[in-house]
């Protein structure tokens, strides 16, 4: 159920985009997790890189549209836990804001004849805007924190001396 709601909210909180892509015949790049905005940056490169050393492959889009964020998501549940359970938070946060912004979408169309009608629609393009801001800022935290989490990880793991056979 999570995946439909959530992924409603998505598209029905971006009707400026939805008439662009729409005309295009594609939908996904202006959806979470936003890959438009990120796939030429030096980070979205450098956690690419970072999720390929560690899972030891690249997952293809096919499989999970949202990745890197996923397999981000899941080794910073590893790694970091303080990273993760931040990033749990932020979509819980996003969740939490796309629901209301569905219950006011409903509130909205049952008070159009009524005087009801201005606050519905102020409540909606309110939460509307708020919903799409959480998600942009739960990637947008994301993919540093995962960077972080790692170079630490990996700079602790180089670091730290392994006991060989010989000292023990």
């Amino acid at each position: 159920m999570r995946p439909i709601v959530i992924g409603a909210a998505e598209r029905l909180s971006r009707p400026e985009l939805l008439r662009k892509t729409w005309r295009k015949g594609q939908l996904t790049p202006y959806l979470f997790p936003y890959a438009h905005k990120y796939e030429n940056t030096e980070l979205y490169k450098d956690v690419c890189a970072s999720v390929k050393k560690i899972v030891g492959c690249t997952i293809p889009r096919e499989l999970s549209p949202c990745e890197p964020f996923n397999s981000c998501k899941r080794i910073l549940r590893v790694i970091a836990p303080q990273f993760g359970d931040d990033l749990e938070f932020a979509e819980g946060e996003s969740r939490m804001i796309g629901s209301l912004f569905l219950a006011a979408l409903f509130a909205l169309v049952l008070a159009l004849r009524t005087r009801w009608l201005i606050p519905s629609a102020f409540a909606t393009i309110l939460l509307g805007y708020g919903f799409r801001k959480y998600r942009e800022r739960e990637v947008r935290y994301g993919y540093p924190n995962f960077t972080i989490a790692t170079s630490a990880t990996i700079r602790d793991y180089i670091i730290r001396p392994t006991p060989s056979s010989d000292q023990k």
